[in-house]
Parts: structure tokens; sequence; C-alpha cells
């Protein structure tokens, strides 16, 4: 059931974004379908501030439960989330002291959408913050060996937000409608899975003290997190470059393609945050080699997936770009989407 689910909760939002993409910069225009990759963008940024915990906290979280050590695991939950809290409001602080020079001086906007990304980046700081505490409290319900409450949660939050938000622009909505429902809908997961996870407040205050020896504890992983999250903003993340350089058309450009591409990325992510908390628990059993038969024949099934998904797109790209963005299909994109398949395998 975890695994169907994951399963159903990685596709559908992929569909729901390939359907509304095309939609959207029909609506938008490309300059204005650009801020929304600006916003993504920057929450993706932000993201840095987790330090690769929720890894770390669902590793766990599933060494701690095969022990049955359940108060262990309220305290881990308690002072990981009092750091997400606080971290959050860091970014979000950050993003709102910033937003106007991000929006006028950073980024290639044209002149008359200046204020509306502004608007955005102010945005994006709240969604940031939801996505954050939603982070924390899918990492504890994963280490519980519990995905498929999250999952669903995941389809819904794509489904609100793509429906909504499309409906939204061809009423004639601008781009900070659709950004609107979008961290509306992320945080009312945010706040349904926080609840799941349910740390008291009263617990929370008298472990407000204990949250430095946790850094303590997880001190190897917190540099590993610093190195692996750096590495992967300055060079995973061209969309900054070609936003500065280029400009937010052809950010959208480079977005839609990325957005097929990434989706491989996805999948192989996917794969490894449900093996995780399998693996941790059987290696804390000392059985080597039923985890090795876990990866091995999950790792081929995985990848067969990935070539009989990709190679079809990568064949047919120009007649598939042709299909999925109508009028908004540009030559260029054919020669795009080659080199971010190419470079994703």
């Amino acid at each position: 059931m975890n695994a169907l689910s994951g399963g159903v909760g990685l596709g559908i939002p992929m569909l729901l974004n390939l359907w509304a993409t095309p939609l959207l910069i029909f609506y938008l225009g490309k300059e204005a379908f650009g801020l929304s990759t600006l916003f993504t963008l920057l929450t993706g940024y932000l993201i840095v501030l987790d330090l690769y915990f929720p890894f770390v906290i669902t590793q766990r979280i599933a060494w701690l439960r095969r022990k049955n050590d359940e108060e262990a695991i309220q305290s881990l939950q308690t002072r990981t989330f009092i750091y997400f809290f606080l971290a959050g409001l860091i970014g979000v602080s950050l993003l709102n002291i910033f937003a106007e020079t991000v929006a006028s001086r950073v980024f290639l906007v044209q002149e008359d959408l200046v204020p509306v990304a502004e608007l955005s980046l102010r945005l994006a700081s709240f969604h940031f913050f939801a996505v954050h505490l939603s982070n924390w409290a899918r990492s504890v319900l994963y280490g519980r060996r519990n995905y498929v409450v999250p999952n669903f949660l995941n389809i819904a939050q794509f489904g609100i937000t793509n429906l909504l938000g499309v409906y939204l622009v061809s009423q004639g909505g601008d781009v900070n409608d659709f950004l609107l429902v979008k961290t509306l809908s992320v945080a009312g997961i945010a706040v349904l899975l926080v609840l799941m996870v349910n740390p008291a407040v009263s617990h929370v205050l008298s472990n407000l003290k204990k949250v430095f020896s946790f850094f303590e504890q997880v001190s190897f992983s917190i540099w590993n997190g610093v190195i692996f999250r750096s590495y992967e903003l300055i060079f995973n993340r061209p969309e900054l470059f070609v936003g500065i350089f280029l400009g937010t058309q052809d950010l959208t450009n480079f977005s839609v393609c990325f957005l097929v591409a990434n989706s491989f990325y996805i999948l192989i992510t996917k794969f490894i945050e449900v093996l995780y908390p399998t693996v941790t628990g059987l290696l804390s059993e000392g059985r080597n080699q039923k985890v090795k038969f876990i990866i091995y024949r999950g790792s081929k099934a995985v990848w067969l997936i990935v070539i009989m998904l990709a190679l079809p797109i990568l064949l047919l790209r120009a007649d598939f770009l042709q299909i999925w963005l109508g009028t908004s299909y540009s030559p260029i994109l054919d020669d795009l989407l080659l080199l971010m398949l190419l470079s994703i395998s």
C-alpha cells in the first residue's frame, strides 16, 4: 500500500503539472509565467535551511522504532520541530527584507512587472515556510512508515493549486492569484501534516533548551547537509542564472523543459525516500543481504520505468512539445529538452 500510494502520489501531481503548464503560459504570457518559476526557484533556495535534516530525521525515527523507543522519538520530533519552525521564520524574514531588491535589481524582470514580482516574492516567503514545515512532518511520518496520508495530501495540494489556479487565470486573474492559491493550499496541507505528528506545546517549550543537543548528536550529518545543499544550489539550479542574465521569458522556456526532465530525477528521489526507512530498519537488525537485494531489485525497476518513459520523449520530443504546449511551442525547446534529458541520464 505504501508503494502504491507513493506511485500515485508522484504520478498524479506530475500529470497535473503537465496539464496546467501550457494553460498557465497561454493565459499569463511567458513573462508573467516566468515569475511563477522565480517563486518556485527562491523557495527551493531557502530549503537550504533544512540542512538535509529530513533524511536524518526519517533515518533516526526508523532506527528508534525498531528499538521501540517511543520516548526518544517524541523528544527527537519536538527538538527538530523547534529548529524547523525557527529556521522557517528566518527564511520568511530574509525573503521579505530583500524582495524589492531581488525583484528590481537581481533578475531581469520586465519593468511593468516589477511590482508584481515583488508581491510574488513575498508570497514565496510564506510558501517556503509552509513547505519547510511540511517537509519536517513528512520526514517524521515516513520514519514511522506512514506514507499513505502524506502522499494523498500531496495529491490534494497539487489538485487544488492547478485546478483552481488555472480557473482563476482563465477568468482574468494574474500570476499572483495563482501563486496565492498555491501558497494557501500548501499552508493548509502543512497544518494537517503537523497536526498528524502533533508536538504538544508544553513539550515544545520544555525541550527548547535541548535543541542544541540535537545539533551535537548529528553534527556530521549537518556538515554533509550543508555541503550537499550548497552543491545542489550552485550546480543543480541553473534557473537562477537564466533569470539573472536572460530574463523571465527565457526562464519560462527553460522551466517547461526542466519540468519534464526533472520528473525523472524526482522519480528516482522518491524511490530513495520510500526505501530509506526500510533499509535503516533492516540494517539495525543486521540483515545486510536483504538490504542489498531490495536496493538491487528496486533500482532495476526504477531505471526500467525511467528508460521506458524517457526514450519515447527523447526520440519524439518535437512532436511531444508541440502537442503539449500548443501555440507556446518554440523550436529552440527541442534542443533544450534534449540536453536536459541527457544531463539527467
